[in-house]
This record gives C-alpha cells, sequence and structure tokens, in this order.
C-alpha cells in the first residue's frame, strides 16, 4: 500500500511541476524605441519614438500570433518651434515565425502583421486636424528573443511598417527594444 500511494505523490509531483512550466501560453510584451521615417513620411517628419504593447499566444509549435498596439510620434522638419507633430496609433495582429528549436536561449524569429492605423496631424495650440483618419497597414520584419530568466525575455526587433492613405502610401521603420513575459 505504501508503494501505491509513493507512486501517487511521485506522479502528483510530477503533474504540477509541468503544469507550472508550461503556464498559460500568454506572453505580455512592452517596449519602445526609434521610429524611422521612409517614403513620403521622410520628407517632413524627422526621426520620432514609439511604445508598443503586445499580448500573445505561444501554444503552437514555432507560431506566434498577437494582438500588438503602438504609438508613433514624429516632429515637423522644418516647424521652427511651433509644435507640429504626426502622431500614428496601430491597432493590429501579428504572427511571428520562430526560426530556431524551442528551448535555445536566443530565439531569431520574422513576423508579418497587419491592421488599423489612426494618424494625426497636430499642433501643441489648441488646433488639431484630422491627418489621414484611420487606414489599413501591414508590416514585416524580424526579431531576437534573449532568456534572461524563466519566462522573462529581452527582445529587439525591427519591423517595416506601410499605410494606406488616399494619396499613396507612408511607411515607417520601429525598432524597438523590451521585455516580453510568460505568462
Amino acid at each position: 500500500m505504501k508503494i501505491i500511494y509513493t507512486v501517487i505523490a511521485i506522479i502528483l509531483m510530477a503533474a504540477s511541476t509541468a503544469s507550472a512550466q508550461i503556464g498559460l501560453g500568454l506572453n505580455l510584451s512592452a517596449g519602445g524605441g526609434l521610429s524611422l521615417p521612409v517614403s513620403d513620411l521622410s520628407g517632413n517628419w524627422k526621426t520620432g519614438y514609439h511604445g508598443m504593447a503586445a499580448i500573445s499566444f505561444s501554444r503552437i509549435p514555432q507560431m506566434e500570433p498577437a494582438v500588438r498596439y503602438a504609438y508613433h510620434r514624429f516632429a515637423a522638419k522644418n516647424d521652427a518651434g511651433s509644435g507640429t507633430h504626426l502622431t500614428i496609433q496601430e491597432y493590429g495582429l501579428d504572427l511571428k515565425v520562430k526560426l530556431s528549436p524551442p528551448g535555445l536561449g536566443v530565439k531569431p524569429y520574422a513576423l508579418v502583421g497587419a491592421g488599423a492605423a489612426k494618424a494625426k496631424l497636430s499642433d501643441d495650440s489648441s488646433s488639431t486636424i484630422s491627418f489621414s483618419g484611420t487606414k489599413f497597414y501591414y508590416a514585416f520584419g524580424g526579431g531576437i528573443l534573449i532568456g534572461l530568466i524563466p519566462r522573462v525575455d529581452f527582445f529587439t526587433e525591427i519591423r517595416y511598417t506601410r499605410i494606406s492613405v488616399s494619396s499613396g502610401s507612408v511607411g515607417c521603420v520601429p525598432i524597438t527594444v523590451g521585455l516580453n513575459l510568460g505568462i
């Protein structure tokens, strides 16, 4: 009888340890960095900054779908102190494809994404002018996750984002550093 209880105790401890290592399969990411204006955007706007947050689902081997939000801000090149700036908010879905086998400390990945982008042109006096409204965007790029401690990764990522507007399209290249927390 003692042997049966011992075997049951070992099985229960192994199962609880395995479930603690697996977690819920959710990752919370937050980061920020530089936003480089490209194409039509680069003519009138300086290098800006951005912040982003995402919730991703890591239950699918080698793939990680995510819901993502990003905020970009660019100052005008020739504003002469007027405070004119362009803000872009992105609401979208990303898919990360992991390019290394599971279990490595350094994990490169490729990504694609799409969603809605809302742009506003404004100045610091009280007027805000709608620049282009809400438009479709797509993005692609890649990054590297570096494991710090279990369930906590540092990441760096670069992506190309293209926003469709009535006169064509505008783009930016955000370079992001941040933390990824596994739940």
